[in-house]
């Protein structure tokens, strides 16, 4: 028997809580349960709406879609939840339950639905899901309370099998074993958790990473496929390579983005070291052909897009809106900036800052790293970090050997307490650079 859909038209001229209040009165009975102080705007589409719950104070932004159209399915949303615009959730099958907690976020465009019956889905209290997100069964998926689940993180509850080599993939099924990520964790912008996979209680998972096993507690794990780089209670790397000896055989320690900078970076090297002429002038029409790179004073094309590429992926990694490298000019032992995504007027602006000044001068002095919650409690050379609206900052020393060469720094417009991990994985990055300059003066294209 179909299952009536309604749209919610009505009242949708009368501004704000008098409209939503109104709303609220005339659709209180075609829910199985519609709490006090909810605000359902214009152009919310529910499908079944007899099967659908929703707590008190829940606020749900236009052209969101509520579907649990099954037989026996139902979707809950808890008290004090936000279900943003274009968000779709919808049972594609029958007894589908799709649970969401309380005070739940669900931003912009998230898709959240299982395909068969008896899928359940449930998302954990004071979770928040970013921007186009897709989470999809059909096997079971729990996410547990106080996650974060960044942007365009797909979480997919089923894999094709493809054993029989005499059938189509098509006809061969799926599996639906399932997917738990338990609570308090971080799931980084783009990664891919497939099905089988349960993930620790406050583990983090790198942007970019694909999640094929299994992830400990407390772990942070990155790269394709991902693995284990780190715990957050020993806090101490696992596997990572030593400063001293920055061969990075072991790529799967990096990021996906970072893991492609550094194989580049070494078939580099390769073809300089056979024939250095010919190596350099076909890796400079290349680069200049596809590079998009802000360059600072130095005439090193290909330093310039080495550290252009290595940048990009640390916004991504991080996600973070500026990364910087600041090389020492010996001449006048101050910092200019090399190389930078964000902060490019510091180099129309030539800013030099002085070594033991500001905030990237005391990395460079110290020789320590520096994490800077709010950059309106210290003393700053460089008027750009303000003006950019920089809050949070994370500045590491950049060195060849012992001998600190510069810094590496990267900022967000955002509160944000960056964590030990973070520093050590912006030291490994920081580590790679001054080992890669090291690699190009020995190979004489650089001279710093």
């Amino acid at each position: 028997m179909p299952r009536k859909t309604i749209l919610i038209p009505l009242f949708g001229w009368i501004p704000k809580s008098p409209g939503a209040k109104l709303r609220g009165l005339l659709y209180r009975g075609l829910f199985a349960e519609l709490g006090n102080g909810c605000a359902i705007r214009e152009g919310v589409e529910f499908t079944a709406p007899e099967s659908i719950e929703i707590g008190s104070n829940v606020l749900i932004e236009s052209r969101a879609r509520l579907d649990a159209a099954g037989v026996d399915s139902k979707i809950t949303i808890g008290k004090k939840s936000y279900i943003r615009q274009d968000v779709h959730i919808k049972c594609m099958g029958d007894n589908h339950q799709i649970l969401i907690g309380e005070q739940v976020n669900i931003d912009r465009g998230v898709d959240i639905r299982g395909s068969r019956a008896n899928c359940r889905i449930e998302i954990g209290d004071r979770t928040y899901i970013a921007p186009y997100v897709c989470i999809a069964g059909p096997g079971p998926i729990k996410i547990g309370r106080y996650c974060m689940i960044a942007s365009h993180t797909g979480i997919y509850a089923n894999q094709h099998r493809f054993t029989n080599l005499e059938r189509p993939i098509q006809e061969q099924g799926v599996t639906c074993k399932g997917i738990v990520i338990e609570d308090n964790c971080w799931i980084g912008s783009g990664a891919r958790i497939l099905d089988g996979v349960t993930i620790g209680e406050g583990s983090v998972i790198g942007a970019a990473a694909v999640v094929t096993k299994d992830i400990p507690p407390y772990s942070i794990a990155v790269g394709v496929p991902a693995k284990v780089v780190s715990s957050r209670k020993p806090k101490e790397l696992v596997a990572a390579p030593a400063s001293q000896d920055m061969h990075y055989r072991d790529l799967s320690y990096l990021p996906a983005s970072l893991q492609a900078v550094v194989a580049e970076t070494e078939e580099v090297f390769k073809l300089i070291s056979a024939d250095r002429e010919k190596g350099l002038e076909l890796l400079q029409q290349h680069i200049k052909a596809s590079s998009h790179t802000v360059f600072g004073e130095s005439e090193d094309f290909l330093l310039q897009h080495f550290l252009h590429n290595l940048l990009h992926s640390v916004c991504q990694m991080l996600e973070v809106e500026t990364a910087t490298v600041l090389l020492i000019r010996k001449d006048e032992q101050r910092l200019a900036i090399q190389a930078t995504l964000g902060l490019e007027e510091e180099i129309l602006e030539k800013i030099r800052i002085p070594l033991g000044h500001g905030f990237a001068g005391q990395v460079a002095e110290t020789g320590e790293p520096v994490v800077v919650a709010n950059l309106s409690d210290i003393e700053v050379v460089s008027p750009v970090l303000r003006t950019k609206g920089l809050i949070s900052m994370l500045g590491v020393p950049l060195r060849i050997k012992d001998q600190v060469l510069g810094v590496f720094h990267v900022g967000t417009s955002c509160h944000r307490p960056f964590t030990g991990d973070e520093t050590r994985l912006l030291k490994f990055v920081a580590d790679y650079i001054g080992w890669a300059i090291d690699r190009l003066q020995t190979l004489k294209i650089v001279a710093l």
